[in-house]
C-alpha cells in the first residue's frame, strides 16, 4: 500500500503530496497524522526554506474519506471530539508553521481540502478548480476548519460559501482571498515553482518573523477556541440531523 503522504526536499524546497488519489485525497487518520507530521519535520528541517502542500492527481482534496465517514456513524461524543481534535491539531500545525507554505491547488478541493489551503499563507490554483463548503447539506458545520477558512475569507464571505454549500470557481475563489493566483494546469507546477524559488532566496528570518509578526494574534485565538470547535462538531456529528445527514452520504442520497 502506498504511503499516504509523499515528502521530498529539492532546492531547499519542502514538497509535501497527497497520495490517495483513488479517493481523491480525501481525509482518513492515518494520513491526517502522516501530514502532520510531515510538516513538523520539514519546519525542523533547516534545509528547508519553503514548503509547496500538493497532491498527486486530477483533485487536490475531497474532504472526508467515506470510510472513515463510516466508522463515524457508530462513533461516541467523545470518540468524535478526539477524532475531530487529530485533525485540529493538523491544522494547527500547518497555519504556525515557521516556514512560509504554498498551496498547489487543482481540481477540486471540498471541505477540508479548503481548510488546508487556507492554513497556508499563500495558495495558487488551475484555472479550471473548484471549491466547495458543503458540510450543512450533512447536516454538520465546517467547525474545525472554520478558523482558518474565516481568516483567509473573512467572516461575511466565509458566512455566504458555509451557508449556501455553492461550489464556487477558481475566480470566485481569487475574488474571496482564498487563492491568491491562478494560471493555466499547464503552467501550475512551473509557476508554483518559480514562487517558491523566489521566497527561498528572501531572508530566512524576516519570513519567519513576518509570520510571527501577522500570526500571533490569530494563533492564540485559534489554540483558545479548540476545544469549543471539537465539541461543537462532536455534538453534531451525533445528533439526529447529523447522522441522519453522514448516512445519506454515505447511501449517496444527500438529504
Amino acid at each position: 500500500m502506498s504511503a499516504p503522504i509523499l515528502s521530498k526536499i529539492e532546492s531547499n524546497i519542502g514538497y509535501i503530496g497527497l497520495n490517495r488519489p483513488d479517493v481523491h485525497h480525501a481525509f482518513n487518520a492515518e494520513m491526517i497524522t502522516s501530514l502532520q507530521n510531515s510538516f513538523q519535520t520539514m519546519s525542523d528541517n533547516p534545509k528547508v526554506k519553503v514548503i509547496i502542500l500538493h497532491s498527486n492527481g486530477e483533485n487536490f482534496c475531497a474532504g472526508a474519506d467515506l470510510n472513515h465517514m463510516q466508522n463515524m456513524i457508530n462513533y461516541s461524543e467523545q470518540d468524535n471530539f478526539n477524532d475531530a481534535k487529530t485533525l485540529s491539531d493538523m491544522l494547527f500545525t500547518i497555519y504556525s508553521c515557521p516556514k512560509p507554505t504554498i498551496a498547489k491547488v487543482q481540481g477540486s478541493a471540498f471541505g477540508g481540502g479548503v481548510g488546508l489551503i487556507s492554513a497556508c499563507d499563500i495558495a495558487i490554483c488551475a484555472e479550471k478548480s473548484s471549491f466547495c463548503l458543503s458540510e450543512v447539506k450533512l447536516g454538520l458545520v465546517p467547525a474545525i476548519i472554520s478558523p482558518y477558512i474565516t481568516q483567509a475569507l473573512g467572516n461575511r464571505v466565509a458566512k455566504y460559501w458555509m451557508l449556501t454549500a455553492k461550489r464556487f470557481t477558481a475566480k470566485e475563489a481569487k475574488d474571496a482571498n482564498l487563492v491568491h493566483e491562478i494560471c493555466s494546469n499547464e503552467d501550475l507546477d512551473s509557476d508554483t515553482f518559480e514562487l517558491a524559488n523566489k521566497i527561498c532566496h528572501l531572508g530566512k528570518n524576516a519570513l519567519a518573523n513576518v509570520k510571527t509578526m501577522l500570526d500571533k494574534d490569530n494563533i492564540k485565538d485559534i489554540k483558545h477556541s479548540q476545544e469549543y470547535y471539537c465539541n461543537l462538531i462532536a455534538k453534531l456529528r451525533v445528533s439526529e440531523e447529523g447522522q441522519a445527514g453522514i448516512q445519506a452520504f454515505l447511501n449517496k442520497n444527500m438529504p
